[in-house]
């Protein structure tokens, strides 16, 4: 009886055991998609160590392991300024990058880097996901052959100098790395003379006195040591630094509608988790600036007024280069109370 007893417990169990296994057993049949991602930015980069590779984690996750991805940095798999076709034409599947690359492609998404013209962080969150600001933008790339995942918030957008300067006059004439787009188009508006250099060349350009300051993300005077050759910084800050992560369409549409939804969800997910992170991190940085000597130089009222005149007259107008543009541009200024 007790023997019976226990092969009874036994079978029980073993039956148990069975039906637990069978959902694991049903997802083993799943197919698992493996896609390729890449940031255009280094491996040790900030952008790619708390953008683009916690996205990957996250949609890993969501989707169970029915997506994996092999992950690449600095131009592995495609140069900067090309990534986006390569991801267009299917060469790869996810890529994160920053909009002003790809500006004489599609314009439209310049539109977060426009300098003064949004007041914090938490408007930009809040005007791609809760007006028709995002939509347009999804529509614009879509049309050229990319899904725009989501947005990734890295920092204020920063000038700082190697001499103090403390006036709108005192820019004039000076030689200041931009990267490209509107970034070179401000620098112009400031009077100062617009250098075209990468990331990894400011500190030396600052050190040979090739450009007398930069401008580029407020982390990156900390990391990189610039604070060693530019211990001044600019205030108030030009905008902020917004990267933005993109699908393939191809690969897209080959997805089942579930991890299309997971890949969609996540991007959201992650654009809030990077503006926490921002948010955070340029508070932390300014203390620890402040700590190897760097100053904050704020700019006269009056100063600051005609530098956003000058923006707003120069600079915002040349966003508007077609009826999308306009719309997304129109949207932004009266959410921030320009109109």
């Amino acid at each position: 009886m007790k023997f019976a007893t226990r092969i009874m417990t036994h079978g029980l169990a073993c039956a148990l055991v069975a039906l637990l296994l069978l959902p694991l057993a049903a997802h083993a049949g799943d197919k698992v998609y493996q896609l390729k991602a890449e940031s255009v930015y280094g491996p040790m980069s900030k952008t790619t160590t708390v953008g683009l590779y916690q996205y990957l984690d996250l949609v890993e996750k969501n989707s169970k392991g029915r997506i994996k991805f092999q992950r690449f940095a600095a131009g592995a798999l495609a140069k900067a300024k090309e990534a986006l076709d390569g991801i267009e034409v299917g060469m790869f599947d996810t890529l994160l990058s920053y909009p002003s690359y790809y500006s004489g492609h599609v314009p439209e998404g310049q539109i977060f880097l426009t300098p003064f013209l949004f007041k914090n962080m938490q408007n930009i969150y809040d005007i791609y996901y809760k007006t028709k600001v995002g939509s347009l933008l999804e529509e614009a790339y879509k049309e050229k052959g990319s899904i725009l995942v989501g947005l990734q918030f890295m920092a204020s957008n920063v000038l700082a100098t190697s001499k103090k300067v403390d006036t709108l006059a005192g820019l004039k004439g000076l030689k200041i790395r931009a990267p490209g787009g509107m970034g070179t188009k401000t620098v112009t508006a400031m009077g100062a003379a617009p250098v075209m250099l990468v990331g990894s060349e400011i500190y030396t350009a600052l050190q040979r006195g090739t450009v007398d300051g930069y401008i580029y993300p407020l982390y990156s005077n900390w990391d990189y040591k610039f604070y060693e050759q530019a211990k001044y910084i600019v205030q108030p800050s030009l905008g902020y630094i917004i990267t933005y992560i993109w699908l393939s369409k191809k690969t897209f549409d080959s997805l089942p509608a579930d991890l299309q939804k997971v890949m969609m969800d996540a991007g959201k997910a992650h654009a809030a988790n990077t503006l926490a992170w921002a948010q955070d991190s340029d508070a932390k940085i300014w203390k620890k600036l402040e700590g190897v000597g760097v100053q904050k130089v704020e700019l006269p009222q009056k100063d600051t007024k005609q530098l956003v005149d000058i923006l707003r007259a120069k600079v915002w107008p040349s966003y508007d280069v077609n009826n999308r543009c306009k719309q997304i541009m129109n949207i932004c200024l009266d959410h921030e109370g320009w109109k």
